[in-house]
């Protein structure tokens, strides 16, 4: 049976958060470049409906800036590449609450795991991406690329 969680729910619901929870606007990328630089991955679990995992990846430059719109604070905080882990835990966290409602309604529940973040050389996600049930990529104003992918059981 095919997964709820398609690629235009993906990519509309990651727009949306990125948007209201730190300023950040995108656009669908229309190719898929690979990242050019290491990568923040965050994951996070579910399990409802449909079991898996949701994953979001940005260039580790680009999470600094995605941290300080989210968290309020200025680009040269010195704080800010510790704080930039915890701001792509977090906003995965917003993201894929709004997921799970949105694909599988409001009175289901859905239990999530604690984000987990790491960093890993761009290549090295691309990998991960192929295994992807669905995935979407977005483009920022400053044409860096955010990245959420669900990989459903």
């Amino acid at each position: 049976m095919p997964s709820k969680i398609t690629k235009q729910i993906l990519g509309k619901v990651v727009a949306e958060v990125l948007e209201e929870a730190s300023f950040i606007f995108t656009e669908p990328a229309e190719e898929i470049e690979p990242f050019k630089e290491n990568v923040i991955l965050a994951i996070m679990g579910f399990k409802g409906p449909e079991n898996g995992k949701l994953v979001l990846a940005m260039g580790y430059s680009y999470a600094n800036e995605m941290a300080a719109n989210l968290l309020g604070v200025e680009l040269d905080d010195p704080d800010l590449e510790k704080k930039a882990t915890g701001a792509v835990a977090e906003m995965l966290n917003m993201i894929i609450g709004v997921l799970m409602a949105r694909v599988f309604g409001t009175e289901v529940i859905v239990n999530f795991t604690v984000p987990n973040v790491k960093t890993i050389e761009g290549a090295d996600y691309e990998k991960i991406r192929e295994s992807a049930t669905v995935a979407f990529s977005l483009l920022t104003e400053e044409m860096s690329k955010i990245e959420a992918a669900a990989f459903v059981e």
